[in-house]
């Protein structure tokens, strides 16, 4: 009985440190995981003032584009014989143009980029979350199985205590009883020296014969 409470306790001792080895493990990866979500912050957060200057870009090339449109007309009225120069502002536009919408166009890329970059921090996100549950479970687990460690301690504890007072009862009795045949047999004894005796008195030469 002793030997199975003992093989139950060391396997039970022999889960939890697996448990806590896969505790381990799965902080390990909560740490790997953690890292890459703060890398992804960190690129959004790059693509986010990078986007910001394009904007800003847009804007200021959308105004000189006003300004030169303004200008190319103002010109085209103050000076119609001036056709060569009309030309260079009107070439001057249009690669103002060229130049807005390349930028329009690199923006679109970077929202489109930027969209990804978010797509694959919420699924990240939504791992860590995944991971962390399975933590806390695993933990909860842990608890249970130490709790159930500490009560089948106790109760292979108090079953070894009233083992030890059983045997001790039994020593006492078997010592008492080990006593009373020693006076029993004390007492045959002496009985039969009596009766010897007395059996010699009354008949003096039987025990000489035999």
């Amino acid at each position: 009985m002793a030997i199975i409470k003992r093989t139950t306790s060391t396997t039970l001792k022999m889960e939890n440190n697996q448990l806590e080895a896969d505790y381990a493990s799965l902080l390990g990866n909560y740490k790997v995981v953690y890292e890459d979500h703060s890398n992804l912050v960190t690129a959004h957060n790059e693509l986010v003032t990078e986007h910001n200057a394009l904007v800003t870009d847009h804007d200021a090339l959308t105004q000189e584009n006003k300004a030169l449109r303004n200008t190319a007309e103002n010109l085209e009225t103050k000076l119609n014989s001036s056709h060569e120069d009309y030309d260079k502002l009107n070439r001057w536009a249009d690669d103002t143009q060229r130049k807005l919408a390349n930028v329009i166009a690199t923006s679109e890329e970077w929202r489109k980029e930027r969209n990804v970059l978010e797509a694959a921090h919420d699924a990240q996100a939504a791992t860590y979350a995944s991971m962390y549950d399975a933590y806390r479970a695993r933990c909860a687990e842990v608890l249970r199985a130490e709790a159930e460690t500490r009560r089948v301690e106790a109760a292979q504890k108090t079953a070894e205590e009233g083992f030890e007072r059983q045997k001790s009862a039994l020593e006492q009795a078997h010592a008492a009883e080990v006593r009373g045949l020693r006076e029993w047999v004390w007492e045959l004894e002496r009985q039969v020296e009596q009766c010897n005796y007395l059996h010699k008195r009354r008949m003096p030469g039987a025990f000489e014969e035999e």
